[in-house]
């Protein structure tokens, strides 16, 4: 014990002594900078009131969490913003904004690959969907290179619906001479082979359309249909048949990911990896909710014999390989892959 007080009253006396010596005491480390927070917006050009937005909030509430809130993600309704989808890729190779999540379809005046994504009937469900996706992504993503921007995630929405005002599509004679609404070229070639007349309008615009006697009917998302309220405008719904599965893109400026330490890099990418799952899962269950709401609100719910369904898809595989040979043989040899896929997996014969 005597020691021990002895070795301290030494130390006592060393420090006293350094100090009237003139010898500083030595300096405490330096605390440690605090991390660097980054704060983005992701442009968003589906409405606020999607039912797809809380897969949405999901991803940006993943990404801040598996971040400690280093980074956040702000969802940015794309109107205010002045952007148009169709103008995203050169939007996010300037730097106008650091990450976007829009149709693939919308990036094919740029990316003409991209247009496989639309083709109508090739993406028969959710799950075929995702084989698409999986056989694509590749493609896709060395495409999008160019204008330095990267896919880190995939989604989808859900089936889109033919709705008719009065007349209920039973076997696909009945689409002769129909006046339907249509959203994409793909759409319309398979409209227009099945003897129907494609008519373009806008989205919002459907309700009215429908309404005047303009269009005898219109394709657009189960969920969207009830947003727009078309049972008070439609009688019957025919889902099914899959006339399209849109294929959503998350893109990431690579001027901003470059910017963020690997660590940030990685967890969004496993994020973007994560939501891809998330919305296969999800848009099956969300189609079947509007889809029973449709008819709670007095519409009919049709569906085709599966070989009048196998009728079409064969009218419609020839859209396929003549849209693929009009973007190129990279595109043909894409078509192929994706056609082998779907029938390995059971959802073409």
């Amino acid at each position: 014990m005597k020691k021990k007080i002895l070795l301290v009253s030494l130390g006592l006396l060393l420090v006293i002594s350094l100090v009237a010596t003139g010898c500083p005491a030595p300096t405490p480390a330096p605390a440690p900078a605090p991390a660097k927070v980054f704060n983005w917006k992701m442009w968003d050009g589906e409405p606020p009131g999607s039912p797809f937005r809380s897969l949405k909030i999901k991803f940006t509430d993943t990404i801040r969490e598996m971040s400690g809130g280093r980074l956040n993600i702000e969802l940015a309704d794309g109107a205010p913003m002045g952007y148009k989808g169709t103008e995203m890729l050169r939007v996010m190779k300037d730097g106008g904004v650091e990450m976007s999540l829009i149709a693939a379809g919308w990036s094919s005046g740029d990316l003409p690959i991209m247009a496989l994504a639309d083709f109508a009937m090739l993406n028969m469900g959710p799950e075929s969907t995702y084989v698409t996706i999986e056989t694509a992504r590749e493609v896709w993503e060395e495409a999008t290179r160019d204008f330095d921007t990267i896919i880190i995630g995939y989604g989808m929405r859900d089936e889109q619906v033919t709705y008719t005002v009065d007349k209920p599509i039973q076997s696909i004679a009945d689409f002769k001479g129909m006046k339907i609404r249509v959203w994409n070229e793909p759409m319309a070639d398979l409209i227009g082979a099945l003897g129907g007349l494609p008519v373009f309008i806008a989205f919002p615009e459907q309700y009215s359309a429908a309404a005047r006697g303009v269009i005898d009917g219109m394709i657009t998302g189960g969920s969207a249909g009830l947003g727009l309220k078309f049972p008070e405008v439609a009688d019957y719904f025919l889902t099914d048949f899959g006339i399209a599965h849109a294929v959503y893109l998350t893109y990431v400026s690579g001027q901003y990911f470059r910017q963020l330490p690997p660590d940030l890099q990685q967890i969004l990418l496993v994020a973007g990896e994560l939501s891809t799952r998330w919305y296969v899962n999800e848009t099956t269950r969300l189609q079947e909710e509007a889809f029973a709401l449709l008819q709670e609100g007095g519409m009919t719910r049709t569906r085709l014999d599966p070989a009048e369904v196998k009728k079409a898809q064969e009218i419609a595989k020839g859209l396929w390989y003549q849209g693929a040979k009009e973007i190129g043989p990279e595109a043909e040899e894409l078509l192929e892959k994706i056609i082998a896929a779907q029938k390995k997996a059971g959802y073409l014969r």
